[in-house]
């Protein structure tokens, strides 16, 4: 089997989005006592972010980790049919490139903790779809390797 771990963080943030509708939605949030929080896979906090690391760290095709981002996007709680980015997900401008930066927010505890399992949940589906691509692809083919010569 082979071996996808990912470490997930979630922190307090203030977003900076680049939309004007959700510029609008975020001073309406905050004026409701809303707070915005960010996820970090294993300190990628972007869509971008995680493709490069995905690239990296795994050597994996474009269309692969488009795939896996589409996974980890596309997880939907089937209790309250949302998906992973209708709750996580903010257009935002990461070192001068835009990108979707995994961000969200919550007014309660509750509220904090059920759309942070579904990105939790999501994170588990993209590291189950690595794993599968990684094992079924030849685990020789795929990734980094250094050699001290």
């Amino acid at each position: 089997m082979a071996n996808v771990s990912f470490e997930v963080r979630r922190f307090p943030c203030m977003p900076k989005p680049i939309e004007k509708k959700a510029m609008v939605s975020k001073s309406e949030i905050l004026a409701k006592g809303g707070n915005f929080y960010k996820f970090s896979i294993n300190g990628c906090s972007s869509s971008a972010e995680l493709e490069e690391y995905l690239l990296i760290q795994y050597g994996l095709s474009e269309g692969t980790i488009i795939s896996a981002i589409d996974v980890l996007s596309e997880t939907e709680d089937k209790k309250n049919g949302i998906k992973t980015r209708d709750v996580w997900g903010v257009y935002e401008v990461i070192d001068g490139k835009e990108t979707v930066t995994f961000t969200g927010f919550a007014y309660t505890e509750e509220e904090l903790a059920s759309k942070s399992e579904i990105f939790l949940a999501s994170v588990r589906n993209m590291k189950e779809f690595l794993e599968g691509f990684i094992e079924s692809a030849g685990r020789g083919m795929i990734g980094s390797e250094t050699w001290n010569v």
